[in-house]
């Protein structure tokens, strides 16, 4: 079933073939399994437009393999699209749990980090969080000039004025900033 509807391009044959297999799928081992999953929500996004069954597919691959970092980005790409900002903050955590210290996961955890921050910034209650966002974004890489100001804000609403001095001095020294005499 599934080789006829990829040879005719029926993509909804084909992911409710896939949709099959893996329920059926019983005699296959976590690893194929995983792949049979990650490929139905790869489908179900790419061709068939459905976030909802694409994020189920991302989300029985990752129950398969945790650790599964395309599934995790996959998913977090559907939910941003789906504008689910809540359901991101775990996803973006768990990879730059996975990515760890690599060198090569580097710029990747620092655009996580940034992300984190920008989400846990609209909440009252998790302006800390986000301010911790941005310090290990910035751990990483200089912050551009807009995150730099939202970082010194982050600190003036908390009411840490003294790290709010010292960021906002440093965004206002910026030439990218766009800081005028005013601002000091």
């Amino acid at each position: 079933r599934r080789r006829c509807s990829e040879r005719l391009r029926d993509w909804a044959g084909l992911a409710d073939a896939l949709e099959c297999e893996y329920r059926e799928a019983s005699a296959l081992d976590r690893r194929e399994r995983t792949t049979i999953a990650r490929r139905l929500g790869d489908l179900c996004w790419q061709r068939l437009g459905s976030g909802e069954r694409a994020a189920a597919g991302y989300r029985l691959a990752l129950d398969l393999d945790p650790d599964d970092l395309e599934a995790i980005r996959s998913l977090s790409v559907v939910t941003e699209a789906s504008m689910e900002p809540a359901d991101l903050i775990p996803l973006h955590q768990r990879e730059i749990e996975l990515l760890g210290t690599e060198p090569n996961g580097r710029e990747r955890r620092g655009e996580l980090w940034r992300k984190l921050a920008t989400l846990y910034r609209s909440d009252d209650e998790t302006r800390p969080e986000a301010i911790d966002a941005y310090l290990e974004a910035e751990k990483i890489e200089r912050l551009s000039a807009p995150d730099e100001l939202a970082l010194a804000r982050l600190f003036e609403s908390v009411g840490n004025l003294e790290e709010f001095s010292t960021v906002f001095g440093r965004w206002c020294d910026r030439e990218d900033a766009g800081s005028d005499v005013s601002d000091h």
